[in-house]
């Protein structure tokens, strides 16, 4: 009770232009309860408000109540419609057919809105939200082009936000649609402007390829608009990679693209390095985090301002290379299949790393109070293949004794030990070979698999899965998609396991790694 949903709509309502149209909003693809479209009533249907009339029909089940669904109209004109008018009877008839929280527009893997967003004991609050573009959502067109006369725009948007009180819609607690006419015409919005989506440059101008780090993506991409519009520029178009094949390719072809690199080219001291370099941007990396509070419901102790918290946002975190390492090496149960046979695993292994009392104690007290859960804070979501970041991470773990020496399957004060398929000791690490430090990439080293019947195996990559790139995780922090396989589907071609959707605001426990240019564009917390 007494929280706000956020979203957006595209379209004006016809008949107040100061206010958007809610069969243009992207909303209840959450599922969430009263975040739906649609609903039974708890009144007749004579007895439901005449703004909603045209959107309700009787049930087809005699002791179930009317229903109404509002429609979904994408920017191109396309219709989702719940309720629709018989040509026989011309009455509103309900369409089994069609689920107007989830359809070709938008389901529960792709929506920005937030159906809950509470405020702490004081009644502040905050919440980060995703403004989705034409390229997030087709169905919106957030700035999509729109050309009048020889002046091009960009189509705007309304954001929405819903004040929900304790009940609505004559329910004794919030269990229908927001955007039922009696929650609807408490909406607050507010129009967005939006530049114009697409190529900035002109067609037929020259390319320039620039080879190697994401690290200075954002960096490339903030001055396209400008050195492709100069007299005589031209447009860099930036393919990322693994850095050390870009300035391996630098090295040895006349005509290769300028290589972005953070480290200079490895050569084994008889030959000269034969490039040149010079600095283009600055950036670094960054863990991101959301984790949102839930104190433990069973410990009576705990204080009262823990309480009063609970769903709202952690805002600070601290690491340290050893928590770091901890977190790379699958050393959190967690982190590896559940049903899987983790025998191999000795001393003490918590199940992630809100429960490591080496991060317990160097973080605030408030830690100890929660019961936080999940693989997704078991490790870290990384991207896969190659990269200077792997090789910068590495080397700032390997710079510290404490996390070294926890490499080299040393306990920690607290009597955790390192997965032994990333000990640095061959003679404890299963493979026979030590697992190095000196490396670029983010290995999921422990083969460990779990095997349930008639289903594919799980292991730690299907379990744990990459992101594609450092970029990428600040979107997947800010929207809490922490990854990982959901329900086995028999039924799709091949069968396979489904995708578990994002956690919601209040309900968020993630932990990755990417840039500090992508988290501060997604606004997310840092370590």
């Amino acid at each position: 009770e007494n929280f706000l949903q956020i979203f957006m709509c595209w379209g004006d309502d016809p008949t107040d232009t100061s206010r958007p149209d809610r069969t243009t909003c992207e909303y209840g693809g959450t599922g969430a309860v009263g975040a739906t479209r649609d609903a039974y009533r708890s009144t007749a249907l004579a007895d439901i408000p005449t703004e909603d009339q045209p959107y309700s029909a009787a049930s087809k089940v005699s002791f179930l109540p009317p229903y109404t669904a509002i429609p979904f109209v994408a920017r191109n004109g396309a219709r989702v419609d719940g309720v629709k008018v018989d040509p026989a009877t011309k009455a509103n008839v309900i369409d089994t057919s069609v689920d107007v929280n989830n359809n070709q527009f938008f389901t529960s893997y792709t929506t920005n809105e937030i159906p809950w967003a509470g405020s702490g004991n004081d009644g502040k609050g905050s919440v980060s939200f995703e403004v989705q573009t034409a390229v997030q959502s087709d169905a919106l067109g957030c700035g999509s082009a729109v050309t009048t006369g020889s002046v091009t725009t960009g189509a705007s948007c309304w954001l929405v936000v819903l004040p929900r009180g304790t009940s609505d819609n004559g329910s004794v607690n919030i269990t229908q649609s927001g955007l039922f006419i009696d929650s609807w015409r408490h909406a607050l919005a507010v129009k967005l402007g939006f530049t114009p989506v697409g190529s900035r440059c002109p067609i037929g101008q020259t390319e320039k390829q620039v080879q190697g780090s994401e690290l200075a993506a954002l960096a490339v991409n903030s001055w396209q608009p400008v050195v492709c519009t100069q007299a005589g520029g031209s447009v860099y178009s930036l393919i990322t990679g693994a850095e050390s094949d870009a300035v391996a390719n630098a090295a040895t072809t006349t005509d290769a693209p300028l290589a972005l690199t953070s480290y200079p080219l490895t050569t084994d001291g008889s030959t000269p390095d034969p490039l040149q370099y010079a600095p283009v941007a600055l950036t670094g990396l960054s863990v991101s985090i959301a984790i949102d509070r839930f104190p433990n419901p069973l410990d009576k102790t705990v204080p009262q301002q823990y309480v009063d918290a609970a769903r709202t946002p952690f805002t600070s975190i601290n690491l340290t290379p050893r928590l770091l390492a901890k977190l790379l090496t699958n050393s959190y149960l967690s982190s590896l299949p559940t049903g899987a046979d983790t025998k191999y695993l000795t001393g003490n292994h918590p199940y992630n790393i809100t429960q490591d009392e080496d991060f317990l104690a160097v973080n605030d007290p408030e830690w100890r109070s929660q019961a936080l859960n999940g693989a997704p804070i078991a490790d870290i979501i990384v991207p896969q293949g190659r990269s200077d970041a792997a090789r910068a991470i590495w080397a700032y773990i390997a710079s510290d004794p404490s996390a070294r020496d926890f490499l080299a399957s040393k306990p920690d004060p607290w009597g955790m030990v390192v997965n032994p398929y990333y000990s640095t000791d061959p003679t404890i690490n299963p493979t026979k070979a030590a697992f190095s430090l000196d490396r670029e990439d983010f290995p999921k080293a422990d083969p460990v698999e779990y095997d349930p019947p008639n289903q594919d195996p799980i292991n730690v990559i299907t379990w744990r899965p990459y992101a594609s790139d450092l970029t990428s995780v600040a979107y997947l922090t800010l929207r809490g998609d922490g990854q990982g396989p959901g329900p086995w589907d028999p039924n799709s071609v091949p069968p396979k396991y489904t995708k578990v959707p994002r956690m919601l605001p209040g309900s968020q426990r993630l932990i990755g790694l990417t840039t500090a240019s992508a988290a501060d564009r997604y606004q997310v917390v840092t370590a």
